[in-house]
């Protein structure tokens, strides 16, 4: 199956398997964040004008792709192989009635909770007494009656020593008997004519199970009174809990609740209609629900699969139906000891074992579902000890800084107009794409031919200072890219242009990929493009957006704000996902123009303050405050000291350019100078001084 036979004949059913449609009936709930689940709320739509796409207006998720990536965002798969097998099995489990259970060892690998469908639908919910079909006087009076003959039963149990007996082997303590409520009959009539246990179900309901045969030697082993109420064990959704499992007897949901976890029981029957209303009642649709099904057995020994197990597949097909995460027990498989029939049975027998077993499954539901840290320190391990190196930058300086180079991040570079914040950018990815390392540019503003040139006019900077030779041979952007002015040069700086762009050509050029495009290019094509790069190269690139305001966004209807947030968190996402640098480029107002670069100056998208992993402002050497200096005298100083450097940048001369890093969230701060040649397009960490050139 090919990724366009996916996309156009399987995004409804993947669709499908992964979510539901939200209340309000015109999106769907988001797979990846959970918006749109509140009563109200809309979340992921499709995108329009664009088949096939969908987008989530969550500020905090904004995802934005087609069905493959919605697959890849929701099970963390950046690899598109691995996508392409999830959809495959997504398929499968929605076409081919694929429902093997998810469970067969203590440690789960593999999970079918999180691509179930969570609606948190909020239908109405029958009150108790209309469940009954009552008034609601005549139902107060029902449960009146019910309270006292349920208190006689419990006050049976204290006085009983047959009773506390037979709970006592069931491994039942009296405690948790109390705390629900359970009672003792003599002798329970109806056909049952033996002493029985009561075990209050729900307001007007119990189940009498028998302890004993009665004289015919016939065991009417229970029965049920008030079939229309609630389910034994409900009140533990009142907590929401992250993990409940499901059995079907009220003994054995006793038994879990004796382990330490809690548990439901259906009664012998399905129940899910009971089991769906209670989860309405108390909103607890995040809850995972784990089904243990009866490990029934035929007269000879074999799985006896009409009884226990398939009613634990209807039970978890009908509860997905409705929109809750569930999974099911393996009960034949080899981690549940076939000598036990119920959890009951196993309890009894091993204790010690039983609890384990229970602590195995719901550990690992909390591992893989809530992200519980035990679950992947052992992938932590692998990663730090194949953990890819920092990416030097060729600064020093700032090398030192960012302790060794560029990380995996996201890392905003700001400053004022015309500060150099491209050439800056361009420095590095040719430094970088010298030394090998891949570097694709999202150029939104300029052609690849004027980056081109701009590199090739470092460069003749860059031999210049080297070689201690005059800097007027050093070439500008204009000075490489306009061929009608090479006839009037010299043969030096002809050989020097040559030797440039040949050296430019066999190392660099071969690690360097430019994107170009005037609002054509947002986050969708960037992460796609790094998923082909790395599919066909084997090699993670840096990144480099320049800029980080003028990328597209898939709602023309965002504000301006709005728009670069979506793209600032969704840059993150991407550098998470694949594991790389990605620079972005941010253009600060005009209010920052005459205040010290810092924070603040970022602050006009809120995202790229707080979603950067590194923050680096670049400003004039002396903008910041000075003691003592009055607001007047600073204006002055401030103003003279636009005026020098700009007139040295007319004149080839080097102005001096402090870098701070204002936010590094893995390591530390501080702050450099470089020296920023603007007619040449070159930054450098120091200068040679001559003659010829001064600075």
């Amino acid at each position: 199956m090919d990724i366009k036979e996916i996309k156009d004949r399987y995004t409804e059913a993947i669709l499908e398997a992964l979510t539901t449609k939200d209340p309000s009936g015109k999106g769907y709930i988001c797979p990846i964040c959970g918006s749109g689940s509140g009563p109200n709320g809309t979340g992921m739509v499709p995108v329009p004008g664009k088949p096939g796409y969908f987008h989530c207006f969550n500020i905090g998720c904004g995802f934005y792709g087609d069905i493959l990536e919605m697959v890849g965002k929701t099970y963390n798969l950046p690899d598109t192989a691995q996508q392409i097998e999830k959809a495959g099995q997504l398929i499968h489990q929605d076409f081919m009635g694929d429902k093997t259970p998810w469970y067969n060892q203590p440690t789960i690998q593999a999970s079918d909770w999180d691509d179930d469908k969570n609606t948190g639908e909020s239908t109405q919910v029958l009150t108790d007494a209309e469940k009954e079909g009552m008034s609601p006087q005549d139902y107060e009076k029902a449960l009146a009656d019910m309270q006292a003959l349920v208190g006689t039963y419990t006050a049976n149990l204290k006085d009983s020593q047959q009773g506390k007996d037979y709970l006592a082997g069931r491994g039942i303590s009296l405690a948790l008997a109390e705390k629900y409520r359970l009672g003792y009959v003599p002798k329970y009539g109806d056909g049952m004519n033996s002493p029985a246990i009561i075990i209050p179900t729900g307001p007007l309901s119990y189940t009498a199970r028998s302890i004993t045969r009665n004289d015919a030697g016939h065991k009417v082993r229970k029965l049920k009174f008030g079939d229309k109420a609630g389910i034994f064990g409900a009140d533990v959704l009142d907590t929401e809990p992250p993990v409940v499992f499901i059995v079907e007897g009220e003994i054995d949901a006793l038994s879990i609740m004796e382990a330490g976890h809690p548990a439901i029981a259906t009664g012998g029957g399905t129940s899910k209609g009971q089991i769906i209303e209670a989860v309405k009642k108390r909103g607890c649709f995040n809850t995972i629900f784990v089904v243990i099904p009866d490990n029934d057995r035929n007269d000879d020994g074999t799985p006896d699969l009409t009884k226990g197990v398939k009613a634990g597949q209807e039970l978890r097909a009908g509860l997905r139906d409705a929109g809750l995460k569930v999974g099911l027990v393996d009960v034949l498989g080899e981690h549940w000891p076939q000598q036990y029939k119920d959890c009951n049975d196993y309890l009894k027998a091993d204790r010690n074992g039983f609890t384990a077993f229970l602590k195995g499954i719901r550990g690992a539901v909390e591992e893989k579902v809530l992200g519980r840290v035990s679950g992947y320190m052992q992938d932590f391990i692998k990663q730090i000890a194949g953990n890819t190196p920092p990416i030097p930058t060729r600064f020093f300086q700032l090398d030192a800084i960012l302790e060794g180079g560029l990380h995996p991040g996201l890392i905003t570079i700001g400053a004022i107009s015309s500060l150099g914040k491209t050439t800056f950018c361009l420095n590095l990815a040719d430094a970088l794409a010298e030394a090998g390392q891949d570097v694709i540019i999202y150029s939104l503003e300029m052609s690849k031919f004027e980056l081109i040139s701009k590199i090739i006019s470092r460069r003749t900077a860059m031999h210049c200072l080297e070689k201690g030779q005059p800097m007027n041979n050093a070439k500008t952007n204009l000075g490489v890219s306009d061929f009608n002015r090479w006839a009037n040069y010299s043969q030096a700086e002809k050989e020097l242009l040559h030797g440039c762009m040949n050296t430019f050509s066999l190392q660099a050029s071969q690690h360097l990929y430019i994107k170009e495009g005037m609002a054509t290019i947002g986050t969708e094509t960037i992460r796609q493009d790094i998923q082909r790069h790395i599919f066909m190269t084997g090699q993670h690139p840096v990144i480099i957006v320049d800029y980080v305001q003028i990328l597209k966004t898939p709602d023309v209807r965002l504000t301006d704000k709005q728009k670069t947030d979506e793209n600032v968190v969704e840059l993150k996402r991407i550098s998470r996902d694949y594991n790389v640098p990605v620079i972005g480029i941010s253009s600060f107002n005009r209010e920052n123009y005459t205040a010290p670069v810092n924070m603040t100056a970022f602050k006009e998208s809120g995202a790229l303050e707080y979603t950067s992993d590194v923050l680096i402002g670049l400003q004039y050497e002396g903008m910041d405050y000075m003691e003592g200096e009055t607001d007047k005298k600073r204006t002055e100083r401030i103003r003279q000291l636009f005026k020098e450097n700009e007139l040295s940048a007319r004149k080839g001369k080097a102005v001096p350019i402090q870098c701070k890093v204002l936010k590094n969230r893995s390591g530390g701060k501080g702050d450099c100078v470089f020296y920023y040649f603007p007619m040449f397009n070159l930054y450098t960490e120091e200068t040679q001084e001559t003659e010829e050139n001064p600075y």
